[in-house]
């Protein structure tokens, strides 16, 4: 125990040794008895992350989770239980979890996909305020929309969508202030014809998620427009993360280029944003919103994604391999046959975190290997 009467993490690790000992004496056989015939188990390398840590006296019950292993080695997870049987504490990334959960996450997928678009206007990947003006943007514009729901229906706390901001409700109050803030502080850096440039882009953005007006009666917001959801995200998308390293820059650039730049990221989006409406069909048709996924079917709309994403990869091929930037092509490559997986795997929707973890991440990961096949070049 440590001096705040909590069990140390080197306390939970050896009570987790007992329970891998112990399991060696259901099946009659000692660690010892194994150790005589020359076979056991090797622990390789481990991590112990708690969601809280165990108060003395209090009793626990370290259960195994399912473990996975191949030919040479085995992963193993207990799961440690309170009296009352929930989980007090295993081995999570709980640090990913705060950062996904924040929208940190998926604001620096923002920034990332804008250093792609840097590279593939040609330019040299650097760090400029407008990367800021991204990142806080995204981090203001996702956490407002949850903002305004959290306000507007006091139920929406309820929710496991809301979990993450009903256990952390002021460090949330702190960073929808701190993205505001943070945001009117790099704006007053930026050019003018970049604030023109964002101008329409972030009012399109605020009226998706506030009301573009309101009476007594109704409340009406661009996303209750029929279908018009999943293109206008992808068009801000598109539209933020190529349109702002072009308005920067004060170079011209081929029209023919950008247009195809924005048609490129534009199906990208597009293509893993359905599964978010696939997921949210029940809760969109009690709101009465009309969404691809509500139109047809799931099935229907798993093909329409896999589509988008084909057609995103054939236009990216045919203009990158015009400019004969081959590593574009490579990363890009990469970055459509993991993105066709995670949308078609079942074992990755079952996840928790598919959606805002492994969908959302495609952004990230994409901007990542064209930074790394551009400096591999």
């Amino acid at each position: 125990m440590n001096i705040f009467g909590e069990a140390s993490p080197t306390a939970i690790l050896i009570l987790s040794e007992e329970t891998i000992a112990g399991h060696c004496c259901s099946i009659n056989y000692s660690v010892y008895d194994i150790e005589k015939q020359n076979v056991g188990q090797v622990f390789l390398s481990g991590v112990i992350k708690m969601d809280r840590y165990s108060k003395y006296k209090e009793r626990i019950t370290i259960r195994p989770g399912q473990p996975s292993y191949s030919l040479a080695k085995g992963i193993r997870e207990n799961i440690i239980y309170n009296e009352q049987g929930n989980i007090g504490g295993r081995p999570v990334l709980k640090l990913v979890k705060a950062l996904i959960n924040s929208n940190l996450y998926i604001s620096v997928a923002a920034v990332f996909l804008t250093i792609e678009t840097q590279i593939g206007l040609g330019m040299k990947p650097q760090w400029h305020p407008y990367l800021f003006i991204i990142f806080f943007a995204t981090l203001f514009e996702y956490n407002l929309h949850r903002f305004i729901t959290v306000i507007t229906n006091k139920e929406a706390l309820n929710s496991d969508k809301h979990k993450w901001v009903r256990e952390n409700l002021n460090g949330f109050y702190l960073l929808v202030l701190t993205s505001l803030a943070g945001f009117i502080c790099v704006a007053l850096l930026a050019k003018k014809e970049v604030l023109i440039t964002l101008a329409p882009i972030a009012l399109l953005t605020l009226f998706y998620s506030m009301p573009v007006f309101w009476n007594k009666k109704s409340i009406f917001k661009l996303r209750e427009i029929p279908y018009l959801k999943i293109f206008l995200i992808a068009f801000v998308w598109a539209s933020s993360t190529i349109l702002l390293p072009i308005i920067q820059s004060n170079t011209m650039f081929n029209k023919a280029h950008v247009i195809t730049m924005l048609a490129e990221r534009f199906f990208f989006i597009f293509a893993i944003t359905i599964p978010f409406d696939i997921r949210d069909i029940e809760v969109d048709k009690q709101a009465g919103l009309k969404t691809i996924p509500i139109l047809f079917n799931e099935n229907t709309s798993n093909a329409i994604a896999n589509l988008s994403l084909f057609i995103f990869f054939l236009i990216s091929f045919v203009h990158y391999q015009s400019q004969n930037y081959w590593f574009i092509i490579g990363a890009l490559s990469i970055s459509t046959l993991t993105t066709f997986l995670f949308l078609n795997e079942n074992k990755f929707r079952k996840l928790t975190y598919f959606h805002y973890g492994i969908l959302d991440g495609t952004m990230l990961l994409q901007g990542l290997l064209v930074l790394v096949f551009y400096y591999l070049k």
